[in-house]
């Protein structure tokens, strides 16, 4: 380094029990973008550490231990961003008063504060996020929403910066914001490098709905069986008649029974199912929009095209392009 660089001190606060995701993605891009920082001679370089409450291995949800780098003691004075990570278990976190203390102290202080996943959490008891758009994993809004009515919490976004504060979507959401994070400090070119090494998207297109239709087929709705089958055949007539027909029941009371438990319409659900293959088949670059809207249920490319606008807020073509 030389005397006019400047040091950003990225500080990742760690606890048993973390998603080990959540820590290592944002470390990663950061620690990636170091090295071209340092390449370019960039004036304003990362340094990226893990901090905890003492300096002994701690635990992740996974069974993996990560060695900190500082306890809350010791830690650098001068944080430029500190990085709130997620837990399946996060009433773990929300139930240790140091942990706490010791981020409502750095909140104080820090340039920027960075929730992933459902780090939001302890950011909302502390009462950081109030009057704030914020997010968190998908799975997690409602749980969300109940815990902290006063919180306007959007389900579908990848990352929203509030201010100096910034809450993402589950796991690797978190890379998605470090990059926007990146970007804002080192500018796109930087971004971008690292994007291409880690082998992600630059951004994302559309939100959180494009992750969530398969985890929830998978759930323990009383229509499991039919979400498998409709899944083995999308190309197939998938009316609310001939669901209706598997599934025993009348299309009204079908249609009633299938919203409360599913949560929304069999029509809405199906499209969403179709939208989810149609994004895998578009990963293959050769497969023309025509073939993929009939693979999938579409009856044309153009009802195709409205789907993916109307729900990613993107265009097939413009999907294929970014993947």
């Amino acid at each position: 380094m030389t005397e006019q660089t400047t040091t950003l001190n990225i500080g990742v606060v760690i606890f048993h029990e973390a998603q080990v995701l959540d820590i290592t993605g944002p470390h990663e891009v950061f620690s990636s973008a170091r090295v071209l920082q340092q390449q370019y001679g960039l004036s304003e370089q990362y340094r990226v550490f893990l901090i905890a409450k003492t300096r002994t291995p701690v635990t992740m949800s996974s069974g993996m231990q990560l060695m900190p780098d500082y306890d809350f003691t010791d830690c650098p004075a001068d944080l430029d961003t500190l990085i709130v990570p997620g837990a399946e278990n996060i009433q773990l976190a929300l139930d240790d008063a140091a942990l706490l203390a010791w981020i409502a102290q750095q909140s104080r202080c820090v340039r920027r504060l960075v929730s992933i996943c459902t780090g939001a959490f302890l950011l909302a008891r502390l009462g950081l996020l109030n009057g704030k758009n914020i997010t968190t994993h998908w799975a997690y809004c409602a749980d969300m929403q109940q815990q902290f009515p006063q919180l306007n919490i959007e389900s579908d976004a990848i990352f929203i910066k509030q201010g100096n504060t910034y809450t993402s979507a589950g796991v690797t959401a978190g890379m998605d914001l470090s990059l926007a994070l990146v970007e804002e400090d080192a500018g796109k070119k930087i971004a971008m490098s690292v994007a291409r090494k880690l082998v992600v998207f630059y951004k994302r297109p559309g939100g959180q709905k494009q992750f969530s239709e398969f985890i929830l087929s998978q759930s323990s709705s009383h229509f499991s069986a039919l979400i498998d089958w409709i899944l083995d055949n999308l190309s197939a007539d998938l009316s609310i008649e001939i669901l209706a027909e598997r599934a025993n029941m009348s299309p009204r009371h079908f249609n009633r029974k299938f919203k409360s438990d599913v949560g929304e319409t069999p029509a809405k659900f199906v499209e969403r199912l179709r939208l989810c293959q149609a994004r895998m088949l578009l990963e293959n670059k050769t497969t023309v929009l025509k073939s993929i809207a009939d693979k999938c249920g579409f009856k044309s490319e153009e009802q195709m095209r409205r789907a993916f606008q109307r729900e990613l807020c993107v265009t097939p073509n413009e999907y294929r392009v970014r993947f």
